[in-house]
Parts: C-alpha cells; structure tokens; sequence
C-alpha cells in the first residue's frame, strides 16, 4: 500500500499545477458535488493483512486526524471538503498508530517533506467494501484540487 500511496501522490503532485488552474471558483460547494471530468479517481485492493489493518485504523482515527473544513463519514464512505493535506500530515505524525511502527513513521516524514511546500488541500472521497477473503476495495476521488492553502 505504502508504494501505491507513492505513486498516487507524485501522480498527484505532478498534475496539481495544471488541475489548480482548471478549477473555477464558481462550483458547486456541496461535498456530494464532484464530476468525473475534473476528478482524479484511483482504486486499490487492499490484500495483504497490514494494509487492512492500518486502513481499519486510519478510517478510525480519520474524524480527529484529518484536517477539512467539513466531514461526512458513513459506513463504507468518508468525505472531506477543503482536506488541507500539511496538517493533516502533522495530525498523523502525532497519532499512536504512526510513533508505534518506525517503518510508516519515516515514510509519512519522507511524504511530509515532498508535500509540505505545495500546501496543498483538497476535496477527497473514500469509499470502502469488503469483499472476498476480507480484502478491502477502496477508491479515492480527488477534486477541486487546490495549491498554496496554508493555514
């Protein structure tokens, strides 16, 4: 999961100027709002025991850990506006689940110092079913991507 999370991030990172720039400022706020044409969608199939348990955990801890404007979770849905991905980094640094493996400890810092300047934020749906031998199938949408929201 944590190659994955790489890859989607400098994916991410590598569209941020040109998404920024395609967002207008006139659209719909509601959190429910988001087009496949200006979202960036991403799916993941959680297989491996850890990547299940440390998911379970991060759906837990998400409510105090993740910095948005606003928040709707459900059973198999989480939703953030204006996710603000700096201090949501901090707030997961400071969990316990984060100081009690070294491993993903060092990976959020590594993540941390790659992301830290762009200061990005952004609105971000999680949905979540189990399914067979109690894999997990996430997929994430991202949109109204935005650049330089510090604060």
């Amino acid at each position: 999961m944590t190659r994955k999370m790489t890859y989607l991030l400098v994916a991410l990172l590598a569209v941020l100027p040109v998404r920024a720039l395609a967002v207008s400022p006139d659209e719909k706020d509601d959190i429910a709002y988001y087009s496949r044409q200006k979202t960036m969608h991403f799916t993941d199939t959680l297989d491996i025991a850890l990547e299940i348990h440390e998911f379970e955990q991060a759906v837990k801890i998400a409510p105090t850990t993740f910095a948005a404007d606003s928040s709707h979770f459900e059973p198999g849905v989480a939703a953030f506006k204006k996710l603000r991905l700096n201090r949501t980094i901090d707030r997961a640094l400071e969990t316990d689940i984060v100081k009690a493996d070294p491993g993903l400890e060092k990976r959020i810092r590594r993540l941390r110092g790659w992301t830290r300047p762009f200061g990005a934020a952004c609105d971000l749906v999680i949905t979540y079913r189990y399914i067979e031998n109690g894999y997990i199938y996430v997929e994430y949408d991202l949109s109204r991507i935005r650049l330089f929201v510090f604060g």
